[in-house]
């Protein structure tokens, strides 16, 4: 095809992995349906250059007809499912766990203990999408696009991140002290709950997996934090 460069492209086996190098094509090389300059493959992989169509099994590329890009959605879509459906499920439980937990709640803590609570929680919750400074929104893209940055890419959005937490526990504490001027309970209630926003920072990694496509381990280690935190949140509930 004239739209192949005569080098386009290159398979390397380094360091155990095999890789795929873009060799500066002009209608560049397609990794799973998204550009890419330099990329580790794995298994089931689909590798497009325009035109053409190769899977990476085994080692090995296998030729397919080239079909309107069809051939790559096709390949690729019980690996994206897969990997949505494990973030979905894990959601779900959580949801329900954060529901019982707050039933239980609202009912040991009563009116007022309870208000306390989602105030603090609804303050939070306001300042988590500013703590990530949309790096939720890129990420995943940038990871794919730019393999051979994800380290550099990962540790920048972690420690940004990290360091707006703090920024927005210091804001917390700046609002409750002026909205709730002298109300010691509701700042010590308020500082405590936003401590979550330093845990929510690291939790920016699972985006990795995401680009990965592997998300079975993140939501699976998730989901057990989770339920561990739920359970000491019941223990706590019900022995004072």
């Amino acid at each position: 095809s004239d739209r192949v460069s005569r080098h386009h492209c290159e398979v390397l086996y380094k360091d155990g992995h095999y890789e795929l190098h873009d060799l500066g094509s002009t209608n560049g090389t397609y990794l799973d349906g998204v550009r890419v300059s330099r990329a580790v493959l794995r298994n089931g992989a689909v590798i497009n250059v325009p035109a053409q169509v190769f899977a990476f099994t085994g080692g090995m590329l296998h030729y397919h007809a080239h079909q309107s890009g069809i051939s790559i959605q096709l390949v690729n879509v019980y690996k994206t499912v897969k990997n949505a459906t494990w973030i979905i499920v894990c959601k779900i439980i959580q949801a329900g766990l954060t529901l019982v937990v707050t039933m239980l709640s609202s009912r040991v803590l009563g009116p007022a203990g309870y208000g306390l609570i989602n105030y603090a929680m609804s303050i939070v919750t306001f300042l988590a999408p500013i703590m990530y400074l949309g790096f939720t929104s890129v990420l995943v893209q940038e990871i794919v696009q730019h393999p051979e940055l994800e380290g550099e890419t990962l540790g920048t959005a972690v420690a940004m991140s990290f360091f707006s937490s703090l920024v927005c526990i210091c804001g917390v504490a700046a609002f409750v002290s002026i909205a709730n001027k002298g109300e010691t309970e509701t700042l010590i209630v308020c500082l405590l709950y936003s401590v979550l926003l330093i845990f929510q920072s690291v939790e920016i990694i699972v985006y990795w997996f995401q680009a990965k496509l592997l998300s079975k381990y993140s939501s699976l280690a998730i989901l057990a934090a989770f339920i561990a935190v739920s359970l000491y949140q019941l223990w706590v509930l019900f022995t004072g």
